[in-house]
């Protein structure tokens, strides 16, 4: 299952990158979003399946079935004792677009971001590997 929702992602060597830069020059007092770009969770997930070799998700979770899943996570919790996977917070997260924007960052410093596919695709030669 996947939901629609939009999301910031960056790769972590650009934050470092980011920070380090940040660290080193004379700008202080500032607060920056680092994000290289916004994507639907649908995107990214079909971007990792293919990435991996695995099949992407092909049926949308809806709000409904959002709700009764942080519901029924819970009760299995308290019933089996188990961790909670899905909570209310996550369900209405999962819903909700968060579109985060960098520009003051790039003008500010210069910094460009490597594209998330390129960033998915290190990664899962990364994790292929090592699950062989």
């Amino acid at each position: 299952y996947y939901t629609t929702a939009v999301n910031g992602y960056v790769d972590i060597h650009d934050v470092v990158n980011g920070l380090v830069f940040l660290m080193e020059s004379d700008i202080s007092n500032e607060r920056f979003i680092q994000v290289a770009e916004n994507l639907s969770n649908k995107t990214f997930i079909e971007m990792v399946a293919d990435a991996i070799g695995a099949k992407a998700p092909e049926k949308k979770a809806s709000a409904t079935m959002l709700g009764f899943g942080w519901r029924f996570d819970w009760l299995r919790s308290k019933v089996l004792g188990k961790r909670r996977r899905l909570t209310k917070r996550l369900a209405k997260v999962l819903q909700r677009d968060t579109i985060y924007e960098n520009s003051k960052l790039k003008e500010m410093t210069g910094l460009a971001y490597k594209p998330v596919s390129q960033s998915i695709s290190e990664t899962a030669r990364f994790f292929t590997e090592d699950q062989a």
